[in-house]
């Protein structure tokens, strides 16, 4: 009796273990998203640089996660970048999976105001494609 029940609550926990995300960030909060390239903020190598990923699923289903730019700025002030990076060949060449303040291959950086973020701040990332029409944004903040 006691091996079945031992079998089944480690049964249980494996598939409760399984149901969960595997991505859970534990120093970041979401907030708002939008745009039609879908972007994602996942824990840094440190608390204060977080990775940014994306994807871009064209009409013809293919999947593209490479841009020009890409831009962080404060929620309370969007016009002001306190990172930015972009392609000086101005192509999709910037490949998803950029931690935030070093700068990616094929890219230059052109604002650095932070290149550490500071905890409790709504940030909001901005990613573009060539087309400037193809971009998305994701707003998080670093849990205090």
């Amino acid at each position: 009796m006691i091996r079945s029940m031992t079998v089944i609550l480690s049964g249980f926990f494996l598939i409760a273990g399984c149901a969960q995300d595997q991505n859970v960030n534990t120093s970041i909060d979401d907030g708002a998203v939008g745009g039609v390239v879908s972007v994602r903020i996942s824990d840094g190598r440190s608390k204060t640089q977080p990775i940014y990923t994306w994807s871009y699923i064209a009409p013809d289903g293919s999947s593209d996660t490479t841009a020009m730019k890409l831009k962080v700025a404060r929620v309370s002030d969007l016009k002001t970048s306190v990172w930015d990076v972009f392609s000086p060949s101005v192509q999709d060449n910037i490949g998803s999976g950029v931690t935030h303040g070093v700068s990616p291959p094929n890219s230059t950086e052109t604002v650095a105001t932070e290149r550490d973020l500071t905890p409790d701040v709504w940030y909001r990332v901005t990613i573009t494609k060539l087309d400037p029409s193809l971009s998305g944004y994701h707003e998080f903040r670093i849990k205090p």
